[in-house]
Order: structure tokens, then sequence, then C-alpha cells
């Protein structure tokens, strides 16, 4: 019984394991991009320092939070990330130089953060079932409860993230 436990709960919170876990490299597939790989450069990536510099204008959200907007039908985007993330780290020069160039609200979900008593089964919906997160960093454009737009990996454009300027986010 002990055993069966213990696989049950490996099963369950796989996928929230597997994405804290750092990608040297990782496919990257967006709904609006084409398929491409990410490999890490060492020598380009910010410091953890750095990172938090460059999503300084970002807007922390928690998981409660999330789960709030998202039910409620907000539209809204949210970076979701970590800071020992190299990917996510690599990714953030774009992030601060969008987020200077386009008054938008962007949340920031610090996956890192997530506690055990965050694993609502409203949070694993949205996370497994609205987001479909397959890696980070991700932003993701949610809209009456859908994902409307997402882009993932670090090879992200500021030209790509400006389609989020569209719309009315809260």
């Amino acid at each position: 019984m002990k055993k069966f436990k213990i696989v049950s709960l490996a099963i369950v919170f796989w996928p929230f394991i597997s994405f804290l876990l750092p990608y040297t490299a990782i496919e990257v597939k967006a709904s609006n991009i084409d398929t491409t790989n990410y490999y890490q450069q060492e020598d380009n990536v910010p410091t953890y320092k750095e990172y938090e510099e460059n999503i300084r204008k970002t807007i922390p959200i928690n998981s409660k939070e999330l789960v709030t907007k998202t039910i409620a039908g907000q539209t809204f985007a949210v970076f979701l990330g970590y800071k020992e993330c190299p990917a996510c780290r690599a990714f953030s020069p774009t992030i601060k130089s969008f987020l200077n160039h386009n008054y938008i609200k962007l949340y920031y979900y610090d996956i890192s953060t997530i506690s055990k008593d965050d694993l609502t089964p409203e949070l694993k919906n949205i996370v497994q079932n609205i987001i479909k997160l397959k890696g980070t960093p991700t932003i993701a454009l949610i809209k009456h409860r859908k994902l409307i737009h997402e882009y993932i990996g670090s090879n992200v454009t500021e030209k790509q993230l400006f389609t989020l300027t569209k719309y009315k986010l809260s």
C-alpha cells in the first residue's frame, strides 16, 4: 500500500517536478512559430542578479492570484520561469527590452516558489490543461480561461511578444 501511494504521488506530481528541472537543450514549439532547437550558450547567460533586474518591470503573481485571474476569465499575459533556469535568464534581456518599449502588464509566476499547499486541483488544471506548460521560459496569454498565445524558449523575439499589445490586458 505504501509503495502504491509513493508511485501515485510521483505520477501526479511529475509534470510539476519535470518543469522545475533546468534544461541545457530544449525543443521549442509555440503555437505561432515553427519548432526550433535552443542550445544553451553558457557565456551569454545573465547572472541571477541580472535576471532579477531584467524582469523588474514584470508583476509578481502567486499561485492563488494566477488561479483567481484565470477562473475569473480575465485577459492577461504571464511569464512562467525561475532564476535558476538558464534559458529563462537568457530570455530575460528580451523581456526587459520589450517592457521598456511597450507598456503592458506582464505578470511573473516564479515556478520555483510553488509549494505543496499551492498544488490545488485548480492550479493543476491551469498549468496542465490551459497553459499546457511544456518548459520554461513560457509567456502565455490567457483570455476567458483559454490559451490564446504562447511563446516558449529563450529564442522568442521582441517582435513576437509585440502581439501581446493587441489585447486589453488586465
